[in-house]
């Protein structure tokens, strides 16, 4: 897709998960304006998301999340399964995430381009979301407790 007007790019992932009903768009952040905010000269929105149909399997979620957005992500952190308990041997699964960011004014009378950063953070399914807005396993979750958060309302 090609890319135009300044501020597209946050409007195409936002449109292309609002048309797709196998996503779930449990709800979005979009940071304000603070001095801290303003001196980094941009624009950030936090995108959380789980599939409308529970999927557990790294591989089979990294395909889910690349089919969600036409575009090529800025950056990005793949689902993968990592052992974070040598002693215990426990493995979690590393949760996946799209950064799609773009200069919105990048003027030469300015030390700095004014940039938007769109943050899409998937989960494999609302409960293990869920978990993650009281602080539980924002990043990574116990392969263990996969599908045991499904009875859980965001």
């Amino acid at each position: 897709m090609a890319h135009g007007e300044p501020g597209e790019k946050m409007q195409v992932v936002v449109d292309s998960l609002q048309a797709n009903p196998a996503v779930v768009v449990a709800g979005s952040f979009e940071d304000p304006p603070t001095a801290g905010w303003r001196s980094w000269g941009g624009r950030l929105l936090d995108i959380f998301a789980h599939p409308a149909q529970p999927i557990y399997d790294p591989e089979e979620l990294n395909d889910f999340m690349f089919a969600l957005v036409d575009l090529s992500p800025s950056r990005l952190d793949y689902f993968h399964t990592v052992a974070r308990n040598f002693e215990q041997k426990e493995e979690r699964l590393a949760l996946g995430r799209l950064c799609f960011d773009e200069t919105l004014i990048n003027t030469a009378l300015s030390a700095r381009a004014l940039r938007s950063c769109t943050s899409l953070r998937l989960f494999p399914d609302g409960g293990h979301l869920s978990d993650a807005t009281t602080g539980r396993n924002q990043y990574d979750i116990p392969t263990h407790e996969l599908g045991q958060r499904l009875g859980r309302i965001i």
